[in-house]
């Protein structure tokens, strides 16, 4: 209880002190509004206060409103596709996609023991090669799209763990 009791001073300092570097007119209109939100729980007309107000955006959104975009000028007649297989969403979406991609590999691989069966290895080098193949020929795209403003995106660089995995292991 006495532990309690210290917290509970420690939070109530630390509040009045904050409370007392900001603007009266604000933390009293704040106070008001948080009043009328706990005097009112069933009203959704009234403002939780403690609710996040940022927009999060998703990757589905992104891929959904370039998706979006590039359906209007392709209506528009307005293709800047540089490649013929692979629209600028599709660019766009796959660097998402392989920067994810390489997060999860170098997650799994700081999760591997460092006594792995030959079979784990192999399956870590083969799933490494995978990604670089796939790196590098988005690369070749990548230089379709950016030739003419090379620092407009930033090159997914890709740090070969081959040459370092068995040391570090």
């Amino acid at each position: 209880m006495n532990e309690a009791n210290e917290e509970h001073q420690a939070h109530a300092s630390t509040f009045e002190e904050l409370n007392e570097a900001l603007v009266p007119e604000i933390t009293a209109g704040w106070r008001a509004c948080v009043k009328h939100w706990e005097e009112n729980p069933n009203d959704a007309s009234v403002p939780n206060l403690f609710e996040t107000k940022v927009l999060t955006i998703t990757q589905a959104a992104v891929r959904l409103k370039l998706v979006e975009l590039e359906e209007r000028q392709l209506q528009e007649g307005n293709d800047i596709s540089l490649h013929p297989d692979i629209s600028p969403s599709v660019f766009i979406t796959t660097g998402i996609d392989l920067k994810s991609e390489q997060c999860h590999f170098k997650s799994e691989l700081s999760l591997q023991g460092a006594h792995q069966t030959d079979r784990q290895k192999t399956i870590l080098v083969q799933q490494q090669n995978a990604l670089q193949c796939k790196v590098d020929a988005w690369k070749q795209v990548q230089l379709l799209y950016t030739q003419s403003n090379p620092s407009a995106f930033q090159t997914i660089h890709w740090q070969k763990t081959s040459s370092s995995y068995y040391h570090h292991h």
